[in-house]
């Protein structure tokens, strides 16, 4: 087995309290898994003002930034995501947790997500 190329923090469960904070790479990283996506990998929305780049495995540091490593989310989406209420399954499918009422947010569960056309772009299954 090859180590996986992103760091892994000692915890994999994303906290319950997200805070967001500037880090190394981070503009680069969001324009790439922009260019990468075009658009929310799970709704389809194309707004570039609340499209986010989102970390598969959480952000270590700047090595944590690779396109594999990303997924492009609208920002209410990557809010539910940080928070373990959407997840995404290693085969691409969207899990809705029971505890999310909305009919909207539930209607995604199941579905499958959207990925970049380049082979090197899509989201590594191991890291999800």
């Amino acid at each position: 087995l090859q180590p996986l190329p992103v760091p892994i923090p000692s915890e994999r469960m994303r906290p319950v309290d997200v805070t967001y904070a500037s880090r190394d790479g981070q503009a680069e990283f969001r324009a790439a898994i922009l260019a990468a996506y075009g658009r929310c990998a799970v709704t389809g929305c194309q707004v570039e003002a609340v499209l986010q780049a989102a970390h598969i495995i959480p952000y270590v540091d700047a090595r944590s930034n690779l396109i594999s490593n990303g997924l492009c989310l609208r920002s209410d989406i990557h809010g539910l995501y940080d928070r373990n209420l959407i997840r995404i399954a290693g085969d691409g499918g969207i899990v809705v947790d029971e505890a999310v009422g909305c009919p909207e947010y539930r209607a995604l569960h199941g579905r499958q997500i959207v990925t970049p056309e380049a082979q090197a772009h899509k989201p590594d299954p191991v890291l999800m």
